[in-house]
């Protein structure tokens, strides 16, 4: 008897062991790698301005492969003012453990004067530029430290936080902005010399459980759609012997070099130089994501956009071709939404509804017909990007 009990406690034990190592835990970044093009998840700001979405440039990162760069000033005053954002997909609740991990180089050092603490130090805010909080995880803050060995070295940072429980989603800033977790950004004038930063193979990883509850939230701010302006290099209109210059690289009079890149001009003709203008490329706007919004009323399956931008609103009447036939006879008496669906004031038939983001919902119209209740009609709703 006391051996089936040994054995018993021994299968519980390693049940529960097993239990705790089958943690899974899954990385949030889109692009993560910067080997493709979807940067909604990187923001710039530096001298030249910004929020921006970053800019991905081939060649700089690990291995020779796609990375992205930011370049601060001398003696910038605050060490923010230069600073690299990685802007989360979804809000992380306050008490989630996540992995926060990056490849970076340096061409500056950043190390405090007697102090192994580097100068380029975290924070949190809310979307980008919406400072809500001072570290990753108490003081002495987290920095990345640059010794001057490790000057344009790739070097690995890797560590595991828990989002603070200020971070609560219902307190607001002396700024007005929500406390949430959803970008964490690194400043990177605290060194206060031009220095040039690269950044690489951006990993946040949050357990695969948590994520299950979490719903994804695009950005919405046209302030925040806004890719970082490169530079282009011209010859001036009517330049003579314009088939004899030469411009290296080739993509500086396309689509732009950064700012610090060097560009080259070569002339093998025979004529006195004038002038060169250095001009700045307009910031270009992303292309518009549309959407194709579908509804099942019943067993009747119908769309009500197929290319719409987000929000998009319209009245209820105007959701089927056969609600104008219905209110005829039918009142709404109210409505309800849920998931990816809001409702403006309620005004019968014309009660206007905004399809918010990507995803599901629903809505509900109880009807009545002169005071008498009547089935209500559920529409289920989806929206999918084009």
């Amino acid at each position: 008897m006391k051996t089936k009990k040994l054995l018993s406690l021994l299968a519980l034990l390693c049940l529960t062991v097993t239990s705790a190592w089958a943690q899974t835990w899954t990385n949030i970044i889109v692009n993560s790698d910067m080997e493709g093009t979807d940067v909604s998840c990187f923001y710039v700001h530096e001298q030249a301005g910004g929020m921006y979405l970053a800019r991905i440039i081939d060649g700089i990162g690990v291995d020779g492969s796609r990375a992205i760069k930011l370049q601060s000033s001398d003696n910038e005053a605050n060490s923010w003012d230069t600073q690299f954002n990685m802007r989360l997909p979804y809000v992380l609740p306050a008490g989630t453990q996540y992995k926060l991990s990056f490849d970076y180089k340096s061409d500056k050092k950043a190390v405090k004067e007697g102090d192994e603490n580097g100068t380029f130090g975290f924070q949190v805010s809310n979307e980008p530029g919406q400072y809500v909080w001072w570290t990753l995880d108490g003081w002495p803050e987290p920095c990345l430290s640059v010794s001057e060995s490790d000057v344009n070295k790739w070097l690995h940072f890797e560590e595991t936080y828990t989002v603070p429980a200020d971070c609560d989603g219902v307190s607001k800033t002396d700024g007005g902005w929500l406390m949430q977790f959803r970008t964490i950004y690194i400043n990177l004038a605290g060194n206060k010399v031009a220095t040039k930063f690269i950044i690489d193979n951006v990993k946040v990883e949050i357990p695969s459980d948590v994520l299950s509850t979490l719903t994804p939230e695009p950005v919405t701010d046209p302030g925040l759609m806004i890719l970082a302006p490169p530079y282009n290099v011209t010859l001036a209109e009517g330049t003579e012997d314009a088939a004899k210059w030469t411009i290296t690289p080739a993509e500086a009079t396309t689509t732009g070099v950064d700012k610090d890149e060097t560009v080259t001009l070569n002339y093998t003709g025979k004529k006195k130089i004038k002038a060169i203008t250095l001009t700045k490329k307009e910031a270009a706007a992303p292309a518009e994501e549309t959407y194709k919004i579908d509804g099942v009323a019943g067993q009747t399956a119908f769309t009500i956009s197929e290319a719409a931008t987000l929000p998009f609103t319209k009245k209820v009447i105007e959701l089927n071709a056969d609600f104008a036939t219905i209110a005829e006879q039918l009142s709404i008496d109210n409505i309800t939404v849920s998931g990816n669906v809001e409702m403006g004031t309620l005004a019968g038939w014309d009660t206007e509804i905004t399809f918010t983001g990507e995803g599901t919902g629903q809505i509900t119209l109880s009807l009545n017909y002169y005071g008498l209740p009547q089935n209500p009609i559920t529409i289920s709703i989806t929206v999918t990007k084009n």
